[in-house]
């Protein structure tokens, strides 16, 4: 699934725990994240409706920073 904000992409891989998470989210919705963290390989979680998600992105992103985000592949 990708998901982009106003910058470049945001790309969630979909294994079992991101499914759960983003099945509910649709081509073209916009939604609204928060940076909680960034993991020793890079990956940054996001809170998205209260559930946690990792995310791949080359965008230096920082904890506590807000996001709104568009679903552009699913």
């Amino acid at each position: 699934m990708e998901i982009s904000s106003l910058l470049p992409q945001l790309r969630i891989p979909t294994g079992t725990e991101t499914l759960k998470t983003v099945s509910d989210l649709r081509l073209g919705q916009v939604i609204q994240a928060v940076v909680v963290g960034i993991s020793a390989e890079g990956l940054i979680r996001l809170e998205v409706g209260g559930k946690e998600v990792s995310a791949q992105t080359q965008l230096p992103l920082r904890p506590g920073q807000r996001l709104t985000l568009r679903v552009d592949q699913a």
